[in-house]
């Protein structure tokens, strides 16, 4: 087990948070805001946007970030291809949010805050992830370019938590040739959830899940873990793959095994639930410079190079400090 410090900001105070490294950056740098890159010319290091008003922008710049964010993503592997630059497909995850009363993983909070474990399948040797765990948080609903997909919040207020906690289990799936749209096939599915349930996202309990049956309102108003967001009882088989829900269900009684409990037919199941990566461009391993675009670089999850928040964040630190040490 890997030990590692954590500070938990919570969602309630990350507003304010945002706010005041803005401040702090406003008189340092200019934030150029409702303004969208169209495009970028490596070679003569100019930048396009449109701002919301409909003018046109030209900028030029010594060295050029690419920092798009998974919102981003797209675009930046448009830009890519447009630019014959060399891109590898990485994986998607997909999977659920489960929910459950907080006694259960009450231990592992306390000691750990946040558990990470990985969990290889038996029955196809997949790995799956239990990930971004929100101790007394609640289960939110995501809008990413018109598609609804779950997630978890925890807040620091003690009067905003609740009686239960809530973790992403997700399974890993690496395509290989000749298909190359991971992250399409990953808002397909999640636009099936979306459809089935009339443009929300579904609940299910693990129970039903298991049973072969739909969750409808009357099992989950008579379900001992209480939903934390209003999503539409259903169910997940109709939209996930078996193969990911398969992985899903014997990951949740593996850790049963750890946190009794887990695998409760109460258990809550929120679907779908997604984290998709860029296709990552072939680059400098220390510099992150993409290759054939001098002093151009990507960073973080947009560009395939890191899985999380705290990751990406390094990641564009370390690669301003490789830049200004070769000034």
């Amino acid at each position: 087990m890997n030990q590692a410090q954590i500070k938990h900001l919570g969602t309630d105070a990350n507003f304010s948070t945002m706010m005041k490294l803005i401040h702090y950056l406003e008189d340092k740098i200019e934030i150029l805001t409702e303004t969208t890159v169209t495009d970028v010319d490596p070679e003569r290091h100019v930048l396009t946007a449109e701002t919301r008003a409909g003018d046109t922008l030209t900028l030029e710049a010594e060295h050029i970030i690419f920092a798009v964010g998974r919102v981003g993503s797209q675009f930046f592997v448009s830009w890519c291809r447009n630019h014959d630059i060399r891109v590898m497909n990485n994986q998607i995850d997909l999977g659920v949010r489960v929910e459950l009363p907080s006694l259960i993983w009450q231990n592992f909070a306390e000691k750990i805050y946040e558990p990470k474990i990985w969990y290889r399948s038996k029955t196809y040797g997949d790995v799956t992830r239990m990930f971004c765990f929100n101790d007394r948080g609640q289960v939110v609903m995501e809008n990413t370019a018109g598609i609804l997909t779950v997630n978890g919040h925890s807040y620091r207020d003690e009067a905003r938590k609740t009686r239960n906690s809530n973790f992403a289990l997700l399974t890993t799936i690496r395509f290989t040739e000749p298909f190359k749209e991971p992250i399409e096939y990953a808002r397909a599915v999640a636009s099936l959830a979306n459809m089935i349930s009339g443009g929300s996202v579904l609940v299910q309990r693990l129970g039903d899940l298991e049973n072969g049956r739909r969750t409808n309102e009357h099992r989950i108003a008579q379900s001992t873990t209480h939903p934390t967001l209003e999503a539409v009882p259903g169910d997940l088989s109709l939209c996930m793959p078996k193969r990911q829900l398969d992985n899903i269900v014997e990951t949740l009684h593996m850790l049963d095994k750890i946190a009794p409990g887990t695998a409760n037919c109460d258990t809550l199941l929120y679907g779908i639930e997604c984290k998709y990566y860029s296709a990552r461009p072939a680059a400098d391993p220390r510099t992150f410079e993409i290759e054939g675009c001098r002093k151009v670089y990507a960073v973080g999850d947009g560009a395939g190079f890191t899985r999380s928040l705290s990751h990406a964040a390094a990641h564009g630190l370390y690669v301003a400090d490789r830049i200004l040490s070769d000034q």
